[in-house]
């Protein structure tokens, strides 16, 4: 998961694909909408493919190209997800810094954490630069029991706090790490798992 975040934010943040012609000129049409997987932990990730086609210079850009999933939960409440452009990319360690090189063609993805346990729809909507609008079929996928504790948020009983869904208290534990070496997101890849073993809970990058 935290791989996935930090490759997200170097595509965001340089506003091309290294190595990637990211443009796009064909007629707007979703071919495609698939799940990861059919059935998703309550608060737990549900993630799908969007195989798109459409009319747009730069993926980064809604005036370009917008991508947005509608959910419905179990019971009938709708929340509107934007999907984001997404590039594999592999990582190296050159001379002590890190090298990435994009593998395989830029993608369209979707994630969203549900609430309810319970049957989920989704439906893709998507407007290109041109004007056109398509909306998908249609997919399920459903939300089972987990014994995850929920999202993090301020507690209900004293503001001044944090605790989560479940409203077990949260004390956030960790530290500043946002500033990498010239290892790059690879030296990430040996504090995580040191600040984990310190019992931390908490890290901003």
């Amino acid at each position: 998961m935290t791989r996935s975040c930090l490759t997200l934010c170097l595509i965001v943040a340089s506003g091309t694909l290294a190595g990637s012609d990211a443009s796009d000129s064909r007629t707007l049409k979703i071919n495609a909408l698939s799940a990861f997987s059919k059935s998703v932990p309550r608060y737990g990730k549900a993630e799908f493919a969007i195989d798109l086609q459409g009319t747009y210079a730069d993926p980064f850009d809604p005036d370009e190209i917008a991508v947005d999933g509608e959910f419905t939960a179990p019971n009938g409440r709708r929340a509107t997800i934007p999907a984001f452009a997404f590039q594999k990319y592999e990582r190296q360690a050159i001379d002590n810094r890190e090298h990435l090189t994009p593998l395989g063609d830029l993608q369209w993805r979707l994630r969203f954490s549900p609430t309810q346990v319970g049957r989920y729809t989704l439906t893709v909507k998507a407007r290109d630069r041109a004007g056109s609008r398509v909306t998908s079929e249609p997919v399920a996928f459903e939300c089972v029991a987990s014994e995850d504790p929920g999202f993090v948020r301020r507690s209900r009983d004293d503001r001044r706090y944090f605790e989560f869904d479940n409203g077990r208290a949260y004390i956030p534990i960790g530290a500043n790490v946002c500033w990498a070496g010239s290892r790059g997101t690879l030296g990430y890849d040996d504090w995580l798992p040191r600040y984990g073993q310190a019992s931390c809970n908490y890290f901003r990058v």
